[in-house]
């Protein structure tokens, strides 16, 4: 029996950067771009898909300001001066207002520290709360500890992000320089904080486990968020082993908000909304497109796609994000190595069970057709309601199916969703009762009528069935394997609710009770499991009892010798 997540806790971890600070000529210049992408991104209004976006707290916060009065909450990275000095106050103030207008959901510690370009330990400053001007590694630690001290009361925080991942181990410089100040990383964050870009065109289940490992390592415990992640769809990787295309990217981004879900990410932020359109050039043309949409606004294939999936899991219910998830005795069967399920739950009962497999299909830019994996999901039981979902098809069911208690897919290389409909389906077969046609009875005694049996067909053993008994001018009673009279017995109706072998035991006692009058009455039998049903009846006649007088003739008198007949 798997016990479900919300579908709302699964949407809810979907993020998505973006760069006010750009202006134009980037589409982040326009806010009515800008607003217009995040709320095709959340087709069942905001907060039901993509509510998260990630940007520097560097940006524009009039503009950021604007986003979190709609209604999405913010995750703020801490920018710095790269090449010099940096003071706690520029990031405190940039952040406090929209803090304490409850726009912001993470703040995060300083940006890729490690970062071997631009990165705060290497050659920065930063003049902490307390006056002192630190330098490396104790830089980004005080830093964090001093958001952590003046945000952690009102938001969560997460911690500085690295881009190299071996900097995340329990005993690395962080660590040590953490030590030295005479804290520990734990004490100064909220959640862990990864930055996961997967390699050679391959799918994302490849190297996130990985890297995950390794970014949270000094922060054993705690729970993580994926601050950064994406794919690129330049024609070529430039020399920077970022290979895609659009088809390629649009299914990897389904497979990777899965992925990251499963894997415990709290938020997982794709890089970004645009394609940039900064003209970067040579290179570093890369880091033009890694846009779930053109520079024009128009979606590509990884908007449509998430958004056909989130179509199908938006919850409105008011208690999308509060109610707690039920279970599903479901089980998937064929699917391979790379494949996995996650089962959500809706408000109204609905479950959504996602099965997807992560294959390779460009690896190194050279692209391929994923294998299908002919796979049978076991529901458990029957439902009368069950449909498949396709979100690189569209947003409608595929298939609907009626009355079924598996469904088989074929998965090749993003997820279909199975949305399986509130309330089983009644139980498929049939209900017999066999009964005499007649019985007779004198006013005022009872009858047995034993031969009353049940029979079905399909129904498990284990069905309960209801057996419904009722008579107009008599009473009824009947006894079960104990000896105990039925719910109703010495009434007209008697009700029972059992299997069909204990049934037929009780039935086995069954008599009927004429009154005092003559006449005829009838002896009607139901037995049914949800809307299977089986009907019977006996037909009784009630004859008058006997009238008249009865006389004895005997002699008056009789004599006898003692010791003699």
């Amino acid at each position: 029996m798997a016990t479900a997540v919300s579908v709302a806790s699964f949407t809810n971890s979907i993020g998505i950067e973006i760069h006010q600070e750009y202006g134009t000529p980037s589409p982040y210049g326009s806010m009515s771009t800008v607003e217009a992408a995040l709320a095709y991104l959340n087709p069942d209004g905001i907060g039901t898909g993509v509510g998260t976006v990630r940007d520097e707290t560097g940006a524009p916060t009039s503009q950021l300001a604007t986003l979190g009065s709609l209604g999405y909450k913010l995750d703020m990275y801490t920018s710095y001066n790269a090449g010099g000095g940096n003071s706690a106050s520029n990031a405190i103030n940039s952040l406090t207002t929209l803090v304490n207008d409850g726009y912001v959901r993470l703040i995060e510690g300083p940006l890729e520290v490690d970062n071997q370009g631009w990165g705060l330990v290497n050659g920065a400053s930063y003049t902490a709360l307390n006056g002192t001007t630190y330098s490396g590694w104790q830089a980004a630690v005080e830093w964090q500890k001093d958001l952590y001290s003046t945000f952690s009361s009102k938001t969560e925080i997460a911690l500085f992000s690295l881009a190299n991942p071996s900097d995340g181990a329990s005993n690395s410089a962080a660590v040590q320089a953490a030590s030295q100040l005479g804290l520990s990383l734990s004490s100064i964050t909220n959640v862990g904080n990864v930055h996961f870009y997967e390699h050679n065109g391959n799918a994302p289940e490849t190297e996130m486990p990985g890297v995950i490992g390794q970014e949270t390592g000094y922060t054993a415990g705690k729970g993580f968020v994926i601050t950064e992640t994406g794919f690129n769809d330049s024609s070529s990787a430039n020399g920077n082993s970022y290979y895609g295309n659009n088809y390629t990217d649009g299914v990897y981004t389904l497979d990777l908000t899965l992925d990251a879900f499963k894997a415990g990410s709290q938020l997982t932020d794709i890089y970004e909304l645009f394609d940039e359109n900064n003209g970067y050039t040579g290179s570093v043309t890369f880091e033009d497109h890694w846009g779930l949409f053109n520079s024009d606004g128009t979606p590509k294939d990884s908007a449509t796609y998430l958004r056909n999936m989130l179509t199908v899991l938006g919850d409105t219910g008011a208690t999308a994000k509060t109610f707690t998830p039920g279970s599903l005795n479901y089980t998937v069967s064929g699917l391979g190595s790379n494949g996995n399920s996650l089962l959500m739950e809706k408000s109204n009962g609905a479950f959504d069970i996602a099965v997807w497999a992560d294959a390779n299909i460009d690896v190194n830019g050279n692209q391929s057709t994923a294998p299908t994996q002919n796979v049978t999901v076991n529901l458990g039981g029957t439902y009368a309601t069950v449909e498949v979902f396709d979100p690189v098809k569209g947003s409608t069911a595929t298939q609907t199916l009626s009355n079924v208690s598996s469904v088989s897919l074929g998965i090749t290389d993003h997820p279909l969703i199975i949305e399986v409909e509130p309330g089983a389906a009644p139980p498929a077969g049939t209900i017999s009762v066999t009964e005499p046609s007649t019985a007779a009875v004198v006013a005022g005694n009872a009858v047995q009528i034993t031969s009353v049996k049940l029979a079905y067909t399909v129904l498990a053993a284990s069905t309960p069935i209801t057996l419904s008994l009722s008579g107009t001018a008599g009473t009824l009673s009947m006894k079960n394997a104990a000896g105990t009279a039925c719910a109703g017995s010495g009434t007209k109706t008697i009700s029972v609710t059992d299997t069909l072998a204990n049934l037929n035991t009780d039935l086995a006692s069954l008599a009927y009770s004429a009154g005092a009058s003559a006449g005829s009455d009838t002896l009607n039998v139901t037995a049914s499991a949800g809307s299977v049903t089986g009907l019977g009846k006996t037909a009784v006649t009630i004859s008058a009892a006997p009238t008249g007088t009865i006389s004895v003739t005997e002699p008056s008198t009789a004599a006898v010798v003692a010791g003699n007949a």
